[in-house]
């Protein structure tokens, strides 16, 4: 027999066995199905129906108006009358005789078995069906043009649902908090604070559970986000209990926990399966490099499969056997423009202040190397090698040449080679200088047991450089390695590795149908899983399914940005704002200019920070390859980091954050940047040109942005990159062309900016020929 689903909660969703229905012609005709399934215990007569959704049309009118809806009603929802609705001359009725499930009346019935339950444990297995069924309220966002009538009903519904739903989750939290649970009481706690922000009683809760369950930080700035929120919403200060309680946890004079646990874990590890021939064929161009002389590895496939995992896994274990340097950079989807960008992260941590190894460091060797590629390279927001970058000489030798002593200082003298890995991320991203970096490596490092691993989204246009390379290279010295979506057996794999194999079958089949076998949607719909109580954790290192709510009742949007977009929306205030600034920042991000961008205290950017990494969102960047093997990227976290660099977990949901933004928002935080960069960097703004730069443009702020434009250019001419000088000098006449009343500084670089490009153009033309 058929299935029809029909979801009210949080907007409006139809399913008949399985699938979406959504050719609906109006959205009369959808009221009148939430209201027939609101109603379906009785018969609704057609003048009452026509009256509440046509009410100033004629009664003729309106009942035919009614007929019609009726007709697509059937014609989407069956094959027959019989099959959805009932109706007669007089009456139309939900037809009682269809097998329907609907969410409104499956969170009623909860709730009843819930109030007539004693069992404490059975009672709360209830509130939290319900809890889940409540995805948010009735018909969310729905409206009716000119229905007064239909709007009255819809409000009521709305308030009695809501408030059934508060009391839900505040009996949830009673129970919980009175058995030592105190995870759960906090997440059901929030939901409280997401539902009534403006709710004192909900604040204070959730003040008290982060007190007693040892995470009093976050409870004194669960108090600074609603003393901004009244403030800003109100106008009003806390209420004086509200600011007894922040005293006494401020002065921690608060009970010690009963029970449960202190901290909340991190979400499920997702394991790394099905990659075992791509792995070999991985291994097999590693050792091919120790036989035959440098080498180039590219990881290709589409956005999402897993491609930097499984080069960082390979690498981890590679590195692991035995004494191999490893150096690694990556290119950047939106953002600043940096001349040999992946290779200039690589060198940035060849001069890290701490690698693993001391007899890694090419300064205790190469001190004049380390020197002038200190001074070559474009720093990052702390350099590290402060000392070495001011006594660079005056003329650089080209970065070419210096990588190339850097790579030859890192493989050892003749007589004792020791392998090295240059792991190269994202190159679809890439400048075309770094193409042709990468072409001279592979070319003079003939001999060295170098091997260089790349990743790239395949299907790149034919002309991109990187393919340009590809047809260049000989198949003596190039492997490729294509990366296919997941099969359902190895889905099934992730799934018991997860939770064992009792309900695996469930979980994969969850994971199989929403997650379209690729890895990175499969990963973010099992975070989800964790954030809304789904999955939860289980003895020996394992999770656990819960009962509440069904897989399949489970909300969530089918496309991967929606996913991570609504993942982020369950973050508390102030840390979401954290992270949408971050996105703003880049893929990589360093705490101290995320602080200074969003001038917050240290306290509370801290806490945002262990709140993104608890959910996956971001992982601590690690300056240097370690050869330590370790199987999650936030170990560092684990020891208590909240400082230092971070990056994005995927740039996917940087992307998915970055793009939800209104774009006038995105501007104005483009110029919160600027800001923070020209602050930190003042009095050597050069060195943080390509920054300046990006978010000036970005932020429309053309005046400021052309001297940090024509510095960018000027440092790649002297990087001997003209492509990207000649970048910088285009954009340069973009912003002069849009500067409303440019004055004498402003005309200057105008036409510096304009000589320096018929400079570089004039060369190009001359070498071409």
């Amino acid at each position: 027999m058929s299935t029809l689903e029909i979801r009210l909660l949080g907007g409006f969703q139809v399913f008949r066995d399985g699938r979406p229905v959504e050719r609906f012609e109006s959205q009369k005709v959808r009221a009148l199905l939430a209201y027939l399934a609101s109603h379906a215990d009785r018969p609704l007569s057609r003048d009452q129906l026509a009256g509440l959704l046509w009410p100033d049309h004629e009664q003729a009118t309106a009942r035919r108006n009614l007929r019609q809806a009726l007709y697509n009603l059937r014609s989407n929802l069956g094959s027959s009358e019989k099959d959805a609705i009932r109706s007669a001359h007089q009456a139309v009725q939900l037809n009682p005789e269809i097998e329907y499930w609907l969410d409104v009346q499956a969170f009623d019935k909860t709730l009843e078995r819930a109030a007539v339950e004693d069992d404490d444990q059975l009672r709360a297995r209830e509130l939290a069906r319900a809890s889940q069924l409540y995805r948010g309220d009735f018909l969310t966002g729905f409206f009716v043009k000119g229905s007064e009538a239909f709007e009255d009903w819809l409000v009521a519904e709305q308030e009695r649902l809501r408030d059934a739903a508060i009391q839900t989750h505040k009996l949830l939290v009673e129970t919980l908090r009175n058995q030592g649970e105190y995870r759960d009481a906090v997440r059901h706690a929030r939901r409280l604070v997401e539902m009534d922000p403006l709710s004192e009683e909900s604040h204070r809760e959730l003040m008290q559970l982060y007190a007693i369950s040892g995470r009093r930080s976050r409870a004194l700035a669960q108090f600074e986000d609603l003393s901004s929120l009244l403030e800003r919403e109100l106008g009003v200060e806390p209420m004086p209990e509200t600011r007894i309680l922040y005293e006494q946890i401020l002065q921690q004079d608060m009970p010690a926990t009963k029970g449960g646990s202190a901290a909340e874990p991190l979400g499920p590890f997702v394991p790394l399966v099905g990659r075992q021939h791509a792995t070999s064929k991985l291994r097999e161009g590693f050792e091919e490099s120790l036989r035959s002389g440098v080498r180039f590895t590219l990881i290709t496939g589409a956005a999402g499969l897993g491609k930097t995992r499984l080069a960082k896994s390979v690498i981890h274990q590679l590195a692991s056997q035995r004494h191999t340097s490893v150096l690694q950079g990556r290119s950047y989807k939106n953002g600043p423009v940096v001349s040999f960008q992946p290779f200039t992260e690589a060198l940035h941590a060849a001069l890290s202040d701490d690698p693993p190894h001391e007899s890694k460091d090419p300064r205790s060797r190469l001190p004049e190397l380390a020197a002038e590629i200190a001074g070559a390279l474009p720093p990052v927001a702390e350099p590290a090698w402060r000392a070495p970058l001011e006594s660079a000489p005056p003329r650089l030798r080209s970065l070419p040449d210096l990588t190339m002593r850097l790579f030859e200082a890192f493989c050892g003298p003749p007589t004792a080679r020791h392998p090295m890995i240059v792991f190269l991320d994202d190159l679809q991203w890439a400048d075309p200088s770094t193409f042709q970096l990468l072409e001279h490596l592979l070319d003079k490092l003939r001999g060295l047991p170098v091997w260089f691993l790349g990743t790239a989204h395949q299907g790149l246009d034919p002309h991109h450089p990187l393919e340009l390379l590809l047809q260049r290279l000989s198949p003596k010295r190039f492997d490729l390695i294509p990366l296919e979506s997941f099969s359902a057996s190895k889905i099934q794999e992730i799934s018991r590795v997860l939770i064992g194999s009792e309900r695996s079958d469930e979980l994969s089949d969850y994971l199989e149908h929403h997650g379209h076998g690729v890895p990175l949607h499969l990963v973010e719909l099992i975070n989800l899983l964790c954030d809304e109580g789904v999955l939860i954790p289980g003895p020996e290192n394992r999770w656990s399914l819960s009962d509440n709510p069904p897989l399949d009742h489970l909300p969530h949007p089918e496309s991967l940005d929606g996913l991570i977009v609504q993942r982020v929306s369950r973050l508390p205030t102030s840390a979401r704002q954290l992270l949408v600034l971050a996105a703003v920042i880049g893929q990589k991000f360093d705490v101290g200019l995320l602080r200074r961008a969003a001038e917050e205290h240290i306290g509370v950017v801290e806490i945002g920070i262990e709140l993104m990494l608890e959910r996956w969102f971001i992982r601590q960047f690690p300056r240097y390859w370690t050869d330590d093997p370790r199987d999650r990227d936030v170990v560092l976290w684990a020891r208590g980091a909240r400082r230092g660099t971070f990056e994005f977990a995927s740039y996917r949901i940087r992307e998915a954050v970055y793009e939800s933004l209104n774009p006038l928002r995105r501007q104005q935080m483009h110029h919160q940047v600027g800001n923070a960069f020209r602050e930190i960097f003042h009095g050597r703004e050069r060195e943080a040109a390509e920054a300046l730069a990006h978010h000036y443009s970005l932020a429309g702020e053309w005046h400021q942005a052309l001297p940090y434009l024509h510095l960018s250019a000027d440092k790649a001419e002297h990087l001997q990159d003209p492509e990207t000088a000649l970048f910088y000098c285009r954009r340069g006449r973009q912003a002069m062309a849009r500067v409303a009343r440019p004055d004498d500084s402003t005309r200057k670089l105008g036409d510096a900016l304009q000589a320096m490009e018929e400079r570089l153009s004039t060369k190009a033309v001359s070498r071409d020929a």
